[in-house]
């Protein structure tokens, strides 16, 4: 659910410690002075920021770590470098244990718990859509769907799922949507 209105959705700092880290994307200086300068500040990181710092930071990532790629790609590569951050977090740990025991099945369909640890607000349906195949869903018109295609291209390497696609199907002002399948 998301938040009300007039409400200022917030994100956790462990959102940010996650994706800014040596097995994520690692802060270089410039790196660093940019994201000081729209207000996110790693060495004094506070509990929470609001909504757009994050988008704010994921295009700052994107354009530091990956300055060759076309910008999809660049999102996509800012998702995979969050995904092996996050595993390095306590609650990543957790996900990076069990996501093999589950399988691409299980781990997929708890998907949104673990998408809620770090983006409480992001509102997703899963549905299975055939056999190791789903489409997810979401209204957050403002969210970016190739960084969480990225996401779930980690994801599905990391539960052992062999030959894993992940495809922006459609993306609007009113949200997204992806098909995710594997072999």
């Amino acid at each position: 659910m998301g938040s009300p209105p007039g409400a200022t959705r917030q994100v956790p700092r462990r959102t940010f410690e996650a994706l800014f880290r040596d097995d994520g994307v690692p802060p270089t200086g410039p790196m660093k002075d940019e994201l000081r300068a729209i207000g996110l500040d790693l060495d004094a990181l506070q509990p929470s920021y609001p909504l757009p710092i994050l988008r704010l930071a994921f295009e700052v990532a994107r354009r530091h770590a990956f300055p060759a790629l076309p910008e999809a790609e660049g999102f996509r590569s800012v998702g995979r470098a969050f995904v092996r951050g996050f595993k390095q977090t306590p609650i990543g740990w957790v996900f990076r244990s069990m996501a093999p025991v589950f399988g691409p099945e299980r781990t997929i369909q708890t998907l949104p718990r673990y998408v809620g640890s770090v983006r409480e607000d992001l509102p997703m349906e899963i549905i299975a859509v055939g056999e190791r195949r789903y489409q997810l869903s979401s209204p957050d018109g403002g969210a970016n769907p190739h960084f969480l295609a990225g996401c779930l291209d980690a994801v599905l390497e990391t539960c052992g799922a062999k030959g894993g696609v992940v495809e922006v199907i459609t993306t609007t002002a009113d949200g997204f949507s992806l098909d995710i399948r594997w072999g």
